[in-house]
Parts: structure tokens; C-alpha cells; sequence
């Protein structure tokens, strides 16, 4: 589960071109920036969802990564970052899953599986209804 870590959420972001300038959202605030504290809040929260998330997960015996199920950025070619998604997203609550592999033969036999999926699915729900309803069934903000 990714999470939007806020050291790598500083700055100014924002989409441009052609392709962006169709959506509304975009010609209205073309880019977005966060103060420290909306950056750790989000992280703090998101991560609270992360794990929310995993513990559906293991009630429902799905597999989690071994080595930190959540993390607040991804590595690739020795260079940090946050996806854009988690980077850019005034939402307070976000994350990235990652449920499978594609390139890993048995992450990709159990993405095939619709037994799988529904599982993940059922599991996902539990933690949307976790973090979104209290205890008595009413919802939460």
C-alpha cells in the first residue's frame, strides 16, 4: 500500500498540455501546493487507512508483502518519488494499492482468478466500511 509520503510532497504540482486543459478541475487550479501540516496529516491518515486496508486483508488470507506492506514512496533508478495520483490529490485520505504483479507467474494466475478477485474486492470493502462507518453503522467524517 502506498501512502503519500510528505517529504516527497513538497513543492508545486500540476498537469499541463493539451490532454489535461479538457478537464474543469484543471483550468481552474492548474496546480496544486500543500503546507507541511496538510502534507503530514494526509500521510497520518492515509497511512491509518493502510492499515486498515491490511488488516481486511489478513481477515480475509490474502497475502501481504513481507518486507513494508506500506511505504510512502516508491524507488525506481536510485531516484524517490510519489506517483502522481498520491502526489498531486487534495484528498486527505489516499492510496496506491498493489495487489498483484503481472510479471510474477503466480501473482498473475491469482489476478486470473475471479475466486481472487472477489476476495480482494470483499476485502476491500471491509476496509472502506471500516474506515468510513463507526462501530454503530453511522457514518464517520
Amino acid at each position: 500500500v502506498y501512502v503519500p509520503g510528505e517529504r516527497f510532497r513538497r513543492g508545486k504540482y500540476g498537469a499541463s498540455g493539451k490532454t489535461y486543459r479538457k478537464y474543469r478541475e484543471v483550468r481552474e487550479q492548474p496546480y496544486v501546493s500543500f503546507s507541511r501540516s496538510e502534507r503530514l496529516r494526509s500521510e497520518g491518515l492515509s497511512r491509518q487507512f493502510a492499515e486498515t486496508i491490511l488488516a481486511a486483508f489478513r481477515e480475509h488470507d490474502l497475502e501481504i508483502h513481507a518486507d513494508k506492506p506500506i511505504r510512502d514512496h516508491i524507488v525506481r533508478n536510485r531516484r524517490s518519488w510519489v506517483p502522481a495520483v498520491l502526489r498531486g490529490n487534495e484528498v486527505p485520505i489516499k492510496v496506491l494499492l498493489e495487489v498483484g504483479n503481472l510479471g510474477n507467474r503466480q501473482d498473475a494466475r491469482l489476478l486470473a482468478s475471479p475466486e481472487h478477485r472477489e476476495q480482494v474486492a470483499e476485502a476491500l470493502l471491509k476496509a472502506l466500511m471500516s474506515q468510513y462507518r463507526g462501530r454503530n453503522g453511522h457514518a464517520v467524517s
